[in-house]
């Protein structure tokens, strides 16, 4: 199994603040399922997200100056282990 993925970030570049630093990403996952017995499987996944860069540049008077550029990525792994009684 395999997949592709689109998320769009959930800010705009001018809202964008430290809380929610994130930015468009892309999601690419593959996944596999074997069966050890006639009652037991086991699932297998793995998902890379690779998010564009994000950058903020903020001046606002009484509350200062912050700059900061963000470049996330990120790898998940996940497993089941699954039985029928």
């Amino acid at each position: 199994r395999a997949g592709i993925a689109y998320d769009e970030s959930p800010t705009t570049d001018k809202d964008r603040n430290v809380r929610i630093p994130t930015a468009d990403r892309m999601i690419f996952a593959v996944g596999a399922n074997y069966a050890l017995a006639k009652n037991t499987t086991v699932d297998l996944a793995y998902n890379y997200l690779l998010e564009d860069d994000a950058s903020i540049n903020r001046a606002e008077p009484g509350k200062g100056i912050y700059r900061a550029n963000f470049k996330n990525s990120g790898h998940l792994i996940g497993a089941q282990l699954n039985h029928k009684f």
